[in-house]
């Protein structure tokens, strides 16, 4: 029997099938990751329903290419350029120096101030906002770096021992959280681990890309089988 009423028509013709008049946004396709860029190299117009389809095979083709070959590397990482306003900058350099912490293997935050261009005294201005009552110099910040890193630090005895204020401290204990649980381990906290292993693996990553990711950020290994227990029992959760 014909599924659209018209005995000339096979049973698989769909023209009874309301249209739902979906339109395509061509700026919102665009803006997504090298989208604007695959549409010019190969010169698709976005507008054309049949053209999307071609430009998102080949976008997936070539996010798929990056993501498994590129590795990043720490002369990667673009230095933070002058801003004239104050607190703008300093938020740039808290974050420029939060994201090398976290994303590469560095053992101390002066490997980033020197891959980001920035000098120590502009870093310590930013991470206390120019509030701090003393100078700190570079061999200062190096042992109090070192004491913060040690395995389940005394963050009381640390603020005595460097003159510092337990608000501070704590600034630089979120700051230095990669790098302890990196040399660490189990000795560090794990949480910080553990909400990015949560996040990742209720995204769209593939249980390679996870492993690989926190095995990279934080030398840490996980099985498929703990990330599958894990999306399985959370996603089944969000459901109910």
């Amino acid at each position: 029997m014909e599924s659209c009423g018209f005995p000339s028509h096979s049973e698989s013709c769909l023209c009874d099938v309301r249209h739902l008049d979906v339109r395509v946004n061509p700026e919102a396709v665009a803006n997504m990751w090298m989208g604007e860029r695959v549409a010019e190299v190969q010169g698709y117009n976005l507008t054309d329903r049949r053209d999307v389809l071609d430009w998102l095979s080949d976008l997936v083709m070539l996010h798929d290419e990056f993501t498994v070959n590129h590795v990043p590397h720490i002369d990667d990482v673009m230095p933070i350029g002058d801003n004239p306003n104050p607190i703008e900058h300093w938020k740039e350099i808290r974050d420029g120096v939060a994201y090398v912490v976290r994303n590469y293997p560095i053992t101390s935050v002066m490997v980033a101030l020197d891959k980001l261009c920035v000098s120590f005294d502009k870093f310590i201005e930013a991470m206390t906002v120019r509030k701090l009552a003393r100078e700190i110099t570079v061999e200062q910040y190096v042992a109090f770096e070192a004491d913060m890193l040690e395995p389940k630090p005394n963050y009381t005895q640390i603020c005595k021992k460097h003159n510092l204020g337990r608000s501070t401290v704590g600034k630089f204990q979120k700051l230095l959280e990669p790098m302890s649980v990196r040399r660490n381990g189990d000795a560090g906290d794990l949480g910080l681990v553990k909400r990015e292993l949560h996040n990742l693996i209720m995204s769209d990553a593939t249980s390679e890309e996870i492993i690989e990711i926190i095995r990279e950020r934080y030398n840490i290994t996980y099985s498929k089988q703990a990330i599958y227990s894990h999306r399985s029992y959370h996603k089944n959760h969000a459901a109910k």
